[in-house]
């Protein structure tokens, strides 16, 4: 089921994602996919979680950058992260992608977000 956010509630709740925040701006949510960085993190994962280094080298952006959108993506809801251990004791966050779209309408009553939530997320 898909969540909705309009410029007239001004918030957006995505149920099916229980690490996301209570509430996100719609327009905090359409710029941060407005991020050409954040875009490009988002399709390295979208296929199976990934380490952050290995966005990183997907990506070839610098560590900060993509840690940074990351911590932004998290907060919106759109990423969730996992630390996994490895047998011989190190471990690590891999982050995934939780939705699989999104959809904006314009509107007389402003704007309205639609988050499409991932199959593994419903």
């Amino acid at each position: 089921m898909a969540q909705t956010a309009s410029k007239r509630s001004e918030r957006y709740a995505p149920a099916e994602n229980p690490t996301a925040p209570e509430t996100t701006d719609p327009e905090e949510l359409l710029s941060l996919l407005g991020d050409e960085y954040a875009r490009a993190i988002l399709e390295a994962i979208a296929g199976s979680p990934q380490a952050g280094r290995d966005i990183v080298d997907a990506t070839g952006f610098s560590k900060a950058t993509v840690y940074r959108r990351l911590d932004r993506l998290e907060e919106a809801g759109l990423v969730a992260s996992e630390t996994v251990f490895d047998p011989d004791g190190h471990h690590r966050e891999r982050f995934r992608a939780t939705f699989e779209g999104a959809t904006c309408r314009f509107g007389p009553d402003g704007i309205e977000t639609v988050i499409h939530p991932a199959d593994n997320d419903r």
